[in-house]
């Protein structure tokens, strides 16, 4: 494989280490090298400052904006709103709804869904999360874990 590429921009012919690329093993995915990309980059931004600025006050927005963050998580990842969760976790009077253990902060929480349904079953703290993800939410490798533990006592 040839390590060299031509700059569209400038002409020069150069090594694969002076464009952009992610990784080491493939070759560069862009056609100009970093400088005149660069270059072309801050012609735009000088071109178009108010589609520029507009796209860093969106982003700086949502980044500043953490309840927007959690809703749009929740209803990516499971499809249920804030309200719901909130609700959910009432219902469950602010206690993890397997071990009952006190909930101090909402990062202490966790939904738990059914990955084959995608139906929020409640919300659980890290450790019963945990728990149910690494026996694969397999009843019979939870009993079987329950049995070994009465007979280890």
């Amino acid at each position: 494989m040839e390590n060299k590429k031509k700059c569209p921009s400038c002409h020069q012919i150069k090594s694969f280490d002076s464009f952009n690329r992610k990784s080491k093993d493939k070759p560069a995915l862009q056609s100009y090298c970093k400088s005149c990309h660069l270059v072309k980059h801050k012609k735009y931004r000088e071109a178009n400052p108010e589609k520029f600025r507009s796209t860093i006050e969106r982003t700086r927005k949502y980044a500043d904006d953490q309840e927007m963050k959690r809703s749009h998580s929740l209803m990516s990842k499971y499809g249920i709103t804030v309200f719901q969760f909130d609700d959910i976790l009432k219902k469950q009077n602010y206690k993890c709804a397997a071990c009952s253990c006190e909930f101090e902060t909402r990062k202490q929480t966790h939904v738990d869904h059914c990955h084959k349904s995608k139906n929020v079953r409640g919300i659980l703290c890290m450790n019963c999360n945990v728990t149910l993800g690494y026996a694969k939410e397999d009843v019979k490798r939870l009993r079987s874990l329950i049995d070994y533990l009465i007979k280890s006592k």
